[in-house]
């Protein structure tokens, strides 16, 4: 398995790299709770990465000490590989529903500057830093054990895997807007990592790693 690393990053509220307007904003905000369920926090990011081996950590996984085909595939990933699938979801879990009103295409998620949601390349080197990547973006509601109860997702096109050796950011921005048309509210924990602070209960290296991310977002303005 090449590695592919993939960073979810939720831009809401603002353009980046400013977030502001905490009282002023009604919308739901995404779940990112580091230390909570295991849909408490987007899949894959970075934080779910193991702090000695760099390997995935796919501890806290639904039924995966219960179901014997879950256990098999869980075992076989745990601790074992580098990096992320280059063909699978990216999933942003969020606290309420949201509306599917302002996804963009297929071919928007590439071409349109002003897309709501899309898959960047956010790695310094290799030449390809701002790249977009096509996405099919969806909303769901009312999930089960496997997806968060509320969530995004963007499944890269099949048949096109993404790149290998590379850190992807999949950025939802405040053009989406929540079931009941509110804009999103911001993320708190953005904001801390936008002012270059780490969250509370987040290890410095993912802390740095989401930093450098949203200064290389920056960048790309």
């Amino acid at each position: 398995m090449r590695r592919v690393l993939c960073l979810s990053l939720l831009l809401a509220a603002c353009e980046p790299p400013n977030v502001e307007g905490f009282d002023d904003v009604r919308g739901t905000t995404m779940r990112f709770v580091v230390d909570g369920a295991f849909w408490d926090a987007p899949f894959p990011s970075d934080h779910r990465v193991r702090d000695d081996s760099r390997r995935v950590d796919l501890s806290g996984f639904p039924e995966a000490d219960v179901r014997p085909v879950i256990t098999t595939l869980v075992g076989m990933l745990d601790d074992r590989v580098q990096g992320w699938s280059r063909t699978g979801a990216v999933w942003i879990p969020f606290e309420a529903p949201l509306s599917d009103a302002h996804l963009p295409s297929l071919d928007d998620s590439v071409d349109d500057p002003d897309a709501t949601v899309f898959l960047v390349d956010v790695d310094r080197e290799g030449g390809e830093l701002g790249r977009r990547w096509p996405i099919d973006v969806i909303v769901r509601e009312g999930g089960g054990l496997y997806t968060p109860d509320f969530g995004l997702a963007a499944l890269p096109l099949q048949g096109v895997p993404l790149p290998a050796n590379r850190r992807m950011a999949l950025v939802a921005m405040r053009g989406v807007e929540d079931a009941a048309g509110e804009v999103l509210s911001p993320s708190r924990v953005l904001d801390q990592l936008v002012r270059g602070e780490v969250p509370v209960g987040w290890r410095d290296d993912v802390g740095f790693q989401y930093a450098d991310a949203l200064a290389a977002l920056r960048d790309l303005e």
